[in-house]
């Protein structure tokens, strides 16, 4: 089967790019900050259990695979061969390609490396060559002048009251607090100080500017939530960098007891569901919309995603010819990917739910569609849990779906 086949090349496909990700930030700790092997090792182990990490992990693909770019193109950067260093230059441009955040936070950190090593521009022409190429690749994304926008994209910029961009601010700094504490604890230990490079220092505070700054003078592009999912990478390296560098015994007690807090929080995380969530997350459920319920989910618990494929699999073949089959859009995929011989017309009715209270200021998802609304779809089918358990915020099925074939969890109900 198809679907199948799909599903497990793109599982496979993130788990090699967070591989891919703890090397290269093993590699930027032992190269460039020369953190030595196993302070090396505990600032990956750091980076791959942050919570932030773990989001990036659950559904940001690309924006994983433009950070594991960026890490290589600065660990390229300071090779000693020439040769080498010019490979920073494609690197760069397929961070740019792959995603516009990590993009635009990568060449903000190397105009400040750049701008704060004006003396040496002449040591440092590959990096500039990089931001040059860089800048360029990007306006032709957003200008869209590529052949037949192929790479093309465009960037959302809308305004909003100071009032309400300063509360956005707020909310996002109250993520990232929530989300890397026990990382933003070692500051004050003289962690930005301590970093060989300065690189991972000017790529924090390019985040938290862009985080904060733009919603904090009335423009939104992205929630600062979104931006701060890039804090992992540079955290992590401070966190070695205390490691290595500072003789305190309590400070170096204080983080290898922050880095167990990560790694027991992590993998609680990684192995939650939302029938079995993890407890430290059941904390920051006013974040949900930025943050799965549990990590073993897509639109529903993996542990019933069988069902619900097994039961489109067996209905899908015997509705009845030329019939219409309403999939919310949750389930949509995969019944596309179900056999279909009778040419049944499979559409998306929206996403299915309601619309959840939250304290964000600007809340996202909210384009939901009531599962009421599909009651006037008389004669077609549908498809959701037998027994509704308040996903999406539906606690009850409307009085017009009637079971016309039970699945284990789920059934196909006909609409009359």
């Amino acid at each position: 089967m198809a679907y199948p086949n799909a599903f497990v090349n793109l599982n496979i496909f993130a788990v090699v790019v967070q591989v891919g990700l703890s090397l290269s930030v093993y590699s930027y700790a032992l190269k460039v900050q020369e953190l030595g092997e196993r302070n090396s090792f505990l600032t990956s182990t750091m980076f791959t259990f942050s919570l932030i990490t773990l989001r990036l992990s659950w559904d940001q693909y690309r924006m994983m695979l433009a950070l594991f770019f960026a890490i290589i193109a600065l660990v390229v950067l300071v090779s000693p061969k020439p040769r080498v260093r010019y490979l920073a230059i494609g690197l760069v441009a397929l961070v740019v390609l792959s995603n516009a955040l990590p993009a635009v936070l990568l060449i903000l950190t190397l105009i400040v490396h750049l701008a704060r090593n004006y003396r040496k521009l002449s040591l440092l022409r590959v990096e500039l060559y990089s931001v040059i190429v860089a800048i360029i690749l990007f306006a032709s994304q957003e200008l869209n002048v590529a052949a037949n926008n192929a790479v093309g994209s465009s960037i959302p910029v809308s305004t909003m009251s100071m009032s309400l961009g300063l509360t956005e601010s707020m909310y996002g700094l109250m993520f990232l607090l929530i989300m890397s504490w026990p990382s933003l604890m070692l500051l004050p230990f003289g962690a930005l100080r301590k970093v060989k490079s300065q690189v991972p220092v000017y790529f924090l505070c390019c985040t938290i500017l862009c985080g904060l700054l733009p919603t904090a003078i009335g423009i939104y592009i992205v929630s600062p939530i979104t931006v701060f999912w890039m804090t992992s990478f540079p955290l992590a390296i401070m966190f070695g960098a205390t490691l290595k560098t500072n003789s305190k015994r309590f400070v170096r007690s204080f983080a290898v007891l922050m880095l167990i807090f990560i790694v027991a929080t992590g993998f609680s995380f990684a192995v939650s569901s939302p029938t079995t969530p993890s407890p430290y997350l059941l904390l920051s459920q006013n974040f949900v919309q930025y943050f799965p319920n549990g990590y073993l989910q897509s639109t529903m618990p993996l542990s019933q995603e069988e069902n619900l494929i097994n039961l489109l699999d067996n209905a899908i073949p015997i509705l009845p010819a030329n019939s219409t089959f309403v999939v919310p859009q949750q389930f949509y995929g995969l019944a596309l990917m179900s056999p279909n011989p009778n040419q049944v017309r499979i559409l998306n009715a929206g996403q299915i739910g309601v619309v959840q209270n939250t304290i964000a200021p600007i809340p996202v998802n909210i384009n939901v569609t009531p599962i009421t609304s599909l009651g006037s779809m008389h004669s077609s089918f549908t498809v959701w849990w037998t027994q509704p358990n308040n996903w999406y915020g539906v606690s009850a099925i409307p009085s017009s779906f009637h079971i016309w074939l039970s699945g284990k969890g789920f059934s196909i109900f006909l609409i009359q």
